[in-house]
């Protein structure tokens, strides 16, 4: 793939995710949370499923996009969410944890392929492409590899 278009694919996700922040936001105040974050865990599913079954890489990255907005409107929920069910004085604290846990997990998966001696192989196996997370690996690296597969397995 194309670093342009793979810069793309990873974009598109996090421009999906800041157009369904700021629409989820604002429709779950209007129309309540509950089915604001059903909607996008329905949109993100959806979205999910046809991004595994995309034609084109064109396709993928709209598909990814979709997929960002429905993250994007869950995230905006649950923290209205967390932060009315507790104390004024307990919110920044059990905010502050709920958003390092992004960070802790992609901190630990940074960590895996640290320790790995063969990193490409080991994105390549788990569907990681460079570190990106985006999910799509690079055909022409399995090509080039294909003798390390045959000896590690």
């Amino acid at each position: 793939m194309v670093s342009k278009k793979q810069c793309c694919l990873t974009a598109a996700v996090f421009a999906g995710m800041l157009v369904g922040g700021l629409v989820g936001g604002v429709m779950a105040d209007a129309y309540g949370r509950r089915p604001i974050v059903l909607l996008n865990l329905g949109i993100n599913a959806v979205s999910a499923l046809l991004s595994a079954l995309s034609p084109s890489l064109n396709w993928l990255i709209l598909f990814r996009c979709l997929a960002g907005i429905g993250v994007g409107g869950i995230v905006s929920c649950l923290f209205a969410l967390c932060v009315e069910h507790l104390p004024t004085s307990a919110r920044a604290r059990y905010i502050t944890i709920l958003c390092s846990f992004w960070m802790v997990v992609r901190c630990i998966r940074i960590c895996c392929l640290f320790r790995t001696k063969n990193r490409s192989i080991y994105n390549e196996r788990i569907g990681l492409d460079r570190y990106s997370g985006n999910g799509v690996g690079d055909a022409r690296q399995r090509r080039w590899h294909a003798h390390t597969y045959i000896a590690m397995d």
